[in-house]
Order: structure tokens, then C-alpha cells, then sequence
């Protein structure tokens, strides 16, 4: 039997979407131990061990999980950059007959050498709210009208961070473009838009920073249409920030003058 090619985007993005829903819960549970006094974390990484630490709604508590563990959870392709879910999901770690629920909040990686050196946990209580960056990814493109007739189809928002009050995380967020059309200069898909795909219990919302109606998930447009314009008198370039939130300065060197 021939199968059209509109109907075969169709099941090709039925199959996709069933696929992921199939896992909505994506919570992962971890053994670990404790974190022996007056051990070095270099001592740690020697013995295929990744420190950690657990902070928030309860006492500091220092532990270790086992690096093979936690590898497949954080690379997740094989010359992939640090996976996006792997701090938007929720964590269930055993320590000493103790289950501690948390989200990653920090996390020390090489991509490069695909290490995790450090990871350091906030604890998660149903109730409270927890906030977690959410992956995003676009699902139905080849049926997309605007990418059929060339245009550019960019994903704007990689993740999106929310508020969790519920028992658990929702899955990454699928985002269907296969009736994103182009218009002149440009069209755009918005969190107000994809505000069914949050759980309806509200146990899950998107951040109080976003503006729903401005803020651009998607977005479709010509490259060579769209005129550039400078960036602002305050810009700072992340990239030259150090963790002290201080420019880095590429040419001072510890003498005056200082650039």
C-alpha cells in the first residue's frame, strides 16, 4: 500500500510524539553514599566516585554517586554537549536508607573530556516551588509550510525554566511547528501558545519573568530579510564574566596600566 508524503509526516510525527510520551515521568533514582571526612575530591574521581552536596529544606549533606551512574544521564550523545535534560529531571537519591528528592542545581562538567567533577542538589518538596529548565524540542518540522518553502524554522528557547510545585517534572516540551507559516517580516510561536502542553493541574507553570505574549519559542523568517541592528551601550558579552559576575580581561596581566 502507497503511503502519501502528507501522511507520512503525519505518522512519522505520531510515532514521535507517542514515543516520547511513552516516559512521562522522568525522574531518575541514584544510590549513594556518604562523603568520607577528610577525603579530597581528587580522591573521589580516582575511585570513580562524583562528589555532591545537598542543600535546602534540611540539613547540608555531603554524598558521592557512582560516575558510571551518572554518565549516561549526562551525555547522552556521544560527542553531544551536556545533556539539557540532565538538570530538568527529577532526582531520587538513596543515601543510607534515606530517599532525598532534588533537582540539579549546579553542576561542574568537561564535555570535552566527559567528566563530571561536582553536582551539587537542591531538595524538592511537593508544595513549594522548585525552579527547573525545562528542554524543549520541535517536533513536526518537515510538515512545517514555512520550512517546505525554504524559510528558516529556529528553535529560540532550547529550555524553558518553570515553577514545579508538583510531585513530579514535567517531560520535555514538544513543540508541534508543522503548521507554522511564514509571514513577512517574520512569525513566531509563544509561550501563550503552548500553555496546554503544561500539566493542567497547574502543578507545573512557566516562570513569572516571562512575558507570555512576547515571549518567542519558535520562530520562522528569512535571514537576509531581518536588518541588524547594534547592540546596546551596556552589553556585556557573557562569555568574558567570571563567576564573580567581574569582566575577564583578556590583556591585563596584573600591571598597570589596568585596560
Amino acid at each position: 500500500m502507497l503511503i502519501s508524503f502528507e501522511n507520512a509526516l503525519q505518522i512519522t510525527f505520531t510515532k514521535t510524539t507517542l514515543e516520547m510520551h511513552k516516559t512521562e515521568d522522568t525522574s531518575v533514582t541514584l544510590n549513594g553514599n556518604k562523603w568520607p571526612r577528610f577525603v579530597q575530591k581528587e580522591c573521589l574521581w580516582a575511585e570513580g566516585l562524583v562528589p555532591a552536596i545537598i542543600t535546602d529544606h534540611g540539613p547540608l549533606r555531603k554524598i558521592t554517586i557512582p560516575f558510571k551512574d551518572i554518565l549516561p544521564l549526562a551525555f547522552d550523545e556521544a560527542y553531544g554537549h551536556l545533556s539539557l535534560l540532565f538538570s530538568g529531571r527529577l532526582y531520587k537519591l538513596k543515601v543510607d536508607d534515606t530517599l532525598e528528592t532534588c533537582v540539579v542545581s549546579h553542576v561542574q562538567a568537561d564535555a570535552l573530556e566527559r567528566q563530571i567533577y561536582f553536582m551539587k542538589f537542591k531538595r524538592h518538596v511537593p508544595g513549594t516551588i522548585s525552579e527547573v529548565d525545562i528542554p524543549c524540542t520541535m517536533v513536526g518540522l518537515l510538515a512545517s509550510p514555512a520550512y517546505l518553502k525554504g524559510y528558516h524554522v529556529q528553535l529560540m528557547m532550547p529550555t524553558i525554566k518553570c515553577e514545579v510545585a508538583g510531585n513530579t517534572v514535567p517531560p520535555p516540551f514538544l513543540i508541534d511547528v508543522s503548521k507554522l507559516n511564514y509571514k513577512q517580516p517574520f512569525n513566531s510561536i509563544y509561550l501563550e501558545d503552548i500553555e496546554h502542553l503544561l500539566p493542567q493541574d497547574q502543578s507545573c507553570l512557566f516562570h513569572r519573568k516571562y512575558n507570555l505574549k512576547t515571549q518567542e519559542v519558535v520562530s520562522t523568517y528569512q535571514p537576509s530579510s531581518l536588518p541588524e541592528e547594534p547592540l546596546p551601550p551596556d552589553y556585556v558579552d557573557p562569555n568574558f564574566v567570571n563567576k564573580k559576575n567581574r569582566r575577564i580581561h583578556l590583556t591585563y596581566t596584573g600591571f598597570f596600566p589596568k585596560q
